[in-house]
Formats: structure tokens, C-alpha cells, sequence
């Protein structure tokens, strides 16, 4: 029992602790679990800076540490182009192919362009794309113009997220540029209509704590003050953090509290939506190190443009959040619509589907084996446990 708690401490990811089934009456606890069933994007709470306690007492992992945030003045197409060459040369150099999760949204069609610009001809062979119909629907032009019969494609139902792989390849994915661009407009929704969300967040603290709170009671009507409890919680994080009076708005601190506290389980996602028939089986440090130093935006530099830009991520027109991104994908596409049109939106694809019905994975240690009903005696009661004694 207490070698698998020590592995729960020292896990890489818990998945949805609201699903385990043992009963709860400690109201510390059904807050906890209240924040993955209500906050956009939420499957492993971890804060990089500042005070944040979890029932587990998991860390964060310092590969995704959040670097020194100061103003820098690159471009968003400089810093795009110098990380798609300098991940290029590292699968030249280890002998790897390239994988690009690409979902046809905004994100990963950004990644995608950033390889095809500097890639020639004779070099295409270094890239291949991870897709389903849904990518192709949300994206068809591009699909046509530059993946069908130019790059070679893998469905997701035949792919295998083993150690062999992480051998072979550097997989990437558009996903922590939901952190990077603007944060989820659920999230700040009632303040849209007359635009308070760009008011600083200090003003509006009580209205976004009741905000919290009646979504909380709509889950739980046993829980009066999930709100005022979980802004509270990440509110405190940025104050320690030194950087509260720049993260000024009410975007601004959903900003933050994707940034803060979602950046690590964003980096990682590959490994929570993919390794559906190999979860048991261990990868090795060697290659959790390596995808780390190449998850495409976990990078300083991609981080510090994203706080330098902060007041222009999110403008009074809430429809060009993204603009910046678009932009950059439109200087290689051309296509008027895509940038005039397209919207930021979920991707609901049927690699969810896999992961809700087929896998009941509960956490996953360092070597990112996943442990569930079947090898651990006694789960329920144990996580259970560790939830009533919580007391954050």
C-alpha cells in the first residue's frame, strides 16, 4: 500500500479523479473533484509557481518548469520557424522520424506549416502525420493541398505509444498552444456580452468567484463556495508568482490559470489520449527526457512571447483570438477563408471515445506505466483515502 502511494506522489499524471467511486463527504474533497468535471482542459491540476496542494502531493516535473517570464521582442513566425529547424536537425541527428498530431485545428495546422516550410523535397520522408476523418473534415483544403498523397499519414487506430516508438520518433502535437494564444472563453463567458472580461480581474474578483460558484452548485448543490475556494486557490499562485500586475484582466487570469496550472498535463496529452494498448509497459528515461526537450512549444522563448503579448491575446473582438497563429499559416496556405473564418473550437475525435470506454487507467508512474483496478488491490478504498484526508 504505501509503495503505490509513494508511486501516486510521484506520478506523472492522475486520470479523473472524479471517477473513482468510493464515497466522499469530506467537502475539501468533492471541491477537489469538482475542478475536473467544471475547468476547461482539466485532467491533472499541477501549479509550476506558487502554493497549490492536490490529494496526492504530486510535484510538477521540472521539464516543464516555467521559465524566468520577462518581455521579449521575437516574432511569433521567428520563434515557429527557429523550432521546427532545430527539431528537424535533432531527428537528423538521433535518427528519428517526425509525427505531428495534427488535428486540423489552428494549433497543429501551425505546427504542421512550420515543417513544411523548411522541409525539401528530398527531406519530406522526415515528417508524417497522425489523423482521423475528423482532422480532415475540420481542415480539408490543407489536407488536399499539402498532406493527401505528399506526406504519409498513420490512423490512430494502428498506432502504438510504446518505448520503440519514442525510439524511432519525435512526436508533436498543437495542444499547449491553447495555454500560449488566449485562454477558453467558457471560462470567462458571462463577462463577454459587455466585455468585462478585459477589466482588471482585481474588480471583477467577486463576480468571477460567484461565477464559479453557481456553475459548482449546478454539479453539486451540496457545495456553496467551489468558486470562491478555487479562485482563491489560483489566485495565490499568481501573487507568489510576482507576476499579478502584469496578468491584469479578467482573460488575463484564465490566462494564467491554464498557463500555471494545465501547462504540464498540455505538454504530455500524447501519452494520456494514445497509449491505449501499451499502458502497462514502461518507457524508458531516456526517451520521456528526450519527447520533453521536444514537445514543439515548451520552449522559453514560446513562453516569455506569450507573456510579452499578453494584453493582445485577447482584444475587445473575441473573434480573433488566434489571429496572430492564423496569420502565420495563411503566409504559407493563402487561403482567405481558413484565416477569415476559422474559429477556435474543441476537437472531439474518436481517440476520446478509445480512452473513455477502453482504458481504466487510474495514474501514471515515472516510467509512464499505468496502473489500474486490476494491479492495484484495493484502489477504491485507497484513493479514497487519500481524498478524505484532503484537506486543501
Amino acid at each position: 500500500m504505501n509503495d503505490i502511494i509513494q508511486k501516486i506522489k510521484t506520478s506523472n499524471l492522475i486520470d479523473h479523479p472524479f471517477k473513482i467511486r468510493s464515497p466522499i463527504n469530506n467537502i475539501s474533497a468533492k471541491k477537489w473533484r469538482l475542478i475536473f468535471k467544471i475547468i476547461t482542459g482539466s485532467n491533472d491540476k499541477r501549479a509550476r509557481v506558487g502554493t497549490f496542494n492536490t490529494p496526492y502531493n504530486a510535484v510538477s516535473n521540472t521539464d516543464y518548469k516555467m521559465p524566468k517570464l520577462k518581455f521579449i521582442n521575437d516574432t511569433l513566425s521567428d520563434l515557429y520557424d527557429a523550432r521546427a529547424l532545430e527539431i528537424i536537425q535533432n531527428a537528423k541527428k538521433t535518427n528519428r522520424t517526425i509525427v505531428v498530431m495534427w488535428s486540423g485545428g489552428i494549433d497543429s495546422t501551425s505546427v504542421l506549416v512550420s515543417f513544411l516550410k523548411h522541409l525539401k523535397t528530398n527531406e519530406i520522408h522526415l515528417i508524417k502525420v497522425i489523423l482521423t476523418t475528423a482532422s480532415i473534415l475540420e481542415n480539408f483544403d490543407f489536407y488536399r493541398r499539402y498532406i493527401h498523397n505528399t506526406l504519409k499519414c498513420i490512423n490512430y487506430t494502428t498506432l502504438n505509444l510504446d518505448n520503440d516508438f519514442f525510439t524511432k520518433h519525435i512526436i508533436l502535437h498543437g495542444d499547449p498552444g491553447n495555454a500560449l494564444f488566449g485562454p477558453s472563453q467558457m471560462m470567462y463567458r458571462p463577462f463577454i456580452q459587455d466585455q468585462t472580461y478585459l477589466k482588471p480581474w482585481k474588480e471583477q474578483y467577486s463576480q468571477m468567484q460567484s461565477h464559479l460558484d453557481h456553475l459548482g452548485q449546478q454539479v453539486d448543490n451540496t457545495i456553496e463556495d467551489f468558486g470562491t475556494w478555487y479562485i482563491d486557490k489560483v489566485t495565490q499562485t499568481l501573487e507568489e508568482s510576482g507576476y499579478a500586475d502584469h496578468v491584469s484582466s479578467v482573460a488575463d487570469w484564465w490566462w494564467w490559470e491554464y498557463f500555471n496550472m494545465s501547462w504540464e498535463f498540455s505538454c504530455q496529452r500524447p501519452f494520456f489520449y494514445l497509449r491505449h494498448d501499451s499502458y502497462a509497459e514502461s518507457i524508458s528515461q531516456e526517451n520521456i527526457k528526450f519527447y520533453s526537450q521536444n514537445v514543439f512549444f515548451n520552449t522559453d522563448k514560446f513562453q516569455q512571447w506569450s507573456y510579452s503579448n499578453l494584453k493582445t491575446l485577447v482584444g475587445k473582438d473575441i473573434t480573433k483570438v488566434k489571429e496572430e497563429v492564423k496569420k502565420y499559416i495563411y503566409d504559407f496556405d493563402k487561403n482567405q477563408t481558413y484565416l477569415s473564418n476559422k474559429r477556435v473550437q474543441g476537437t472531439f475525435t474518436p481517440i476520446l471515445y478509445k480512452r473513455l470506454f477502453y482504458r481504466k487507467t487510474v495514474f501514471y508512474d515515472q516510467t509512464w506505466k499505468g496502473w489500474d483496478s486490476n494491479n492495484i488491490k484495493n484502489f477504491s478504498f485507497l484513493f479514497g483515502m487519500l481524498l478524505e484526508k484532503f484537506k486543501g
